[in-house]
């Protein structure tokens, strides 16, 4: 799998809600003066990306993308004249046009007006494109930026980011826009496994001393410390297992030399890290059982089993009547399974 276009920065405009409200929510702006201004961002490929490049023809952009690699390639290995100077100079603009993304804008908003205005029926215009709000993940809330996306497209990603989820299911808003953003964590794709086995985590119990806190009753925090208390955690929060064979074919796929002993996975409304563990030799050896109870019920053999992940980070495996229907519609939402970043082939000493 060549991921180099997968992997490649993207480049989106940057601009803030007083700038659009000047040009009276009509704002015209070219990528050459959004370089000069400094309102272009420099972002890390991901889902929904890529969800776009699929309503936008991302065929066709693979192409030229690999049209003018090679043609850098060629003309680099010839004698260096100026004329071939100019050449890559402008193969390398080309090249950077590709990267950019006009149906995706980032606006930093100054004050609540220029919200409520912004996401108004009439709304506000890039280019003679009307754009739409998508979401807010949570690091741009901390910075006051909410991702649009072009009007004509909006519904279309909607779909995908909703994954045909039961919508009858009650959600806190915030966290369900919190799931959806998982699709704007930079990511590469990788090959999907054969069969994925859901599992509820690992809870154990033990007692320990606590320190209570309770501002039920009071204005102020009640601190009560307390000994030999019940508590219970889980002991497999956030992290699953990959077959050493899956995790091999996953190191070539991301151009590693070595196999990693974690990756950090994304896909719909699922995150966390899957660690390298031969479970099928384990289930061999000392279980000497292979049938396991997944999180719907379902009795599933672990010898044809590919990942392993829990049901902390499948968030909304309830919205799912089986990991099928869940998989099934992410092959037709256009979803993969993807990495963001693995382990290190040896760790630092610190």
């Amino acid at each position: 799998m060549d991921n180099s276009y997968q992997n490649r920065l993207r480049y989106v405009y940057k601009v803030t809600s007083s700038r659009i409200q000047k040009a009276n929510y009509q704002l015209s702006l070219t990528y050459q003066e959004a370089s000069i201004n400094g309102e272009l961002a420099e972002i890390g490929n991901h889902q929904v990306l890529r969800f776009i490049d699929q309503l936008r023809s991302q065929k066709k952009m693979e192409e030229q993308w690999q049209e003018i690699r090679q043609e850098l390639k060629r003309i680099k290995a010839l004698k260096t004249t100026v004329h071939h100077k100019r050449t890559i100079k402008k193969l390398h603009e080309d090249q950077n046009k590709l990267k950019f993304v006009a149906d995706y804008l980032l606006v930093i908003i100054e004050n609540n007006k220029d919200y409520d205005r912004l996401n108004a029926s009439n709304g506000f215009e890039l280019n003679g494109k009307k754009y739409k709000r998508l979401m807010a993940t949570t690091c741009g809330a901390k910075s006051s930026t909410v991702i649009y996306v072009s009007e004509d497209i909006h519904a279309p990603l909607e779909r995908r980011l909703n994954n045909g989820r039961n919508p009858n299911m009650e959600m806190i808003p915030a966290k369900l826009e919190a799931y959806k953003a998982l699709a704007c964590n930079a990511s590469t794709p990788v090959s999907h496994p054969e069969r994925v086995l859901v599992v509820p985590d690992s809870i154990i119990g033990f007692c320990a001393d606590i320190i209570q806190t309770d501002d039920a009753e009071t204005k102020y925090p009640q601190v009560e410390k307390k000994q030999d208390q019940p508590v219970q955690l889980s002991m497999s929060d956030g992290f699953g297992l990959i077959s050493p064979a899956l995790s091999n074919l996953w190191a070539k796929e991301l151009g590693h030399d070595y196999i990693p002993r974690g990756f950090c996975i994304r896909n719909s409304f699922c995150k966390g890290m899957v660690f390298t563990f031969d479970y099928q030799k384990l289930a061999d050896r000392i279980a000497r059982q292979y049938m396991v109870m997944d999180a719907w019920g379902e009795s599933v053999d672990i010898r044809e089993v590919d990942l392993i992940i829990t049901t902390s980070m499948l968030k909304l495996w309830q919205a799912y009547t089986g990991i099928n229907d869940y998989l099934l519609c992410c092959g037709y939402h256009g979803y993969t399974f993807s990495v963001t970043k693995v382990t290190p082939e040896e760790l630092k000493d610190e």
